[in-house]
């Protein structure tokens, strides 16, 4: 078409010669008409290059309209599958945990005592720790245990990095009374004995043991009004200094083990055998959860 178009360019000056050296006077008619006659084939020519390429173009437009069509369609296509993929790594990754916490639920309830004595395996201990000491969760509470399979209902709240009285310097450890659907049978105020056991991966011998009685004029040891009293206990159970420089012996595979004995047959002293024993003050203000093992989400008046 290029070519064509610098012919009729060329025929168009060769007319312009032709009038020109003519002097306007004596004008070769014969030999203008044959130019201009050239030049109306040359454009007709043109003109059916012109249509011709149209004709071709829209052709080729055609199938690239589609195919531009199709692109876009594969192009949302893949959006919305990326878009269920990762959907479906959420809903993996969270069923993943829910089973795992399922698995802990059904191992706990499996291992829930009815014979006054408790054994807490305190999981994720690291990252239970860091929460202590940030403050996001001060507290954690144990699955509740019972003194026999109709009988006092209770669990345990430990602090590791401290309570209001003893943070950063002592892990604090108590004992809370609950409320069980055979309350109104059993006897009030409640007396027993109790032994907290911080546990010795290595050495049983070298566990931590820490015996104290209920005090029956403390409202922690009576008939329960709400879902929990208020707890009872040991604010120093253990120093953190201590603890840490003997973690190795006490945490395995990030596992802590507690145990607590309750005795609701021996006789209780007329002069207590340990005074550091004493309610937890301002027991409302702790923010409080139930420890990743459980298998109920127990009745916590504070848990967040």
């Amino acid at each position: 078409m290029y070519d064509s178009l610098n012919q009729m360019h060329q025929q168009i000056l060769s007319i312009l010669c032709i009038i020109r050296s003519s002097n306007n006077s004596n004008i070769n008619d014969n030999r203008i008409l044959g130019a201009i006659s050239t030049l109306l084939n040359s454009t007709k020519n043109l003109n059916d290059d012109i249509h011709r390429i149209n004709r071709e173009s829209g052709h080729y437009q055609h199938p690239i309209s589609i195919e531009a069509k199709q692109w876009s369609i594969f192009e949302k296509l893949a959006q919305e599958i990326n878009g269920c993929i990762r959907g479906v790594e959420i809903n993996q990754n969270l069923l993943y945990q829910q089973l795992l916490l399922l698995k802990e639920r059904v191992e706990d309830a499996q291992s829930t005592s009815s014979d006054g004595t408790f054994m807490w395996k305190i999981t994720n201990f690291e990252e239970k720790t860091m929460n202590a000491k940030s403050e996001q969760y001060k507290s954690i509470d144990s699955s509740p245990f019972y003194s026999s399979q109709k009988g006092y209902k209770m669990c345990l709240r430990l602090f590791l990095n401290g309570d209001n009285n003893t943070r950063g310097t002592h892990m604090s450890l108590y004992l809370v009374i609950m409320q069980a659907n055979y309350d109104s049978i059993l006897s009030w105020p409640l007396k027993l004995k109790i032994t907290f056991n911080l546990l010795n991966e290595l050495s049983s011998e070298n566990s931590h043991s820490v015996l104290f009685w209920s005090k029956t004029t403390s409202s922690s040891f009576q008939h329960p009004t709400t879902d929990m009293n208020i707890a009872y206990g040991i604010s120093k159970f253990f120093p953190l200094n201590v603890f840490q420089q003997n973690k190795d012996q006490f945490v395995r595979d990030d596992a802590l083990f507690i145990k607590v004995e309750t005795d609701f047959l021996t006789k209780m002293p007329e002069i207590s055998l340990n005074d550091d024993a004493n309610e937890l003050l301002n027991d409302k203000e702790y923010t409080s959860t139930t420890d990743d093992n459980l298998c109920f989400k127990i009745c916590h008046a504070d848990t967040t």
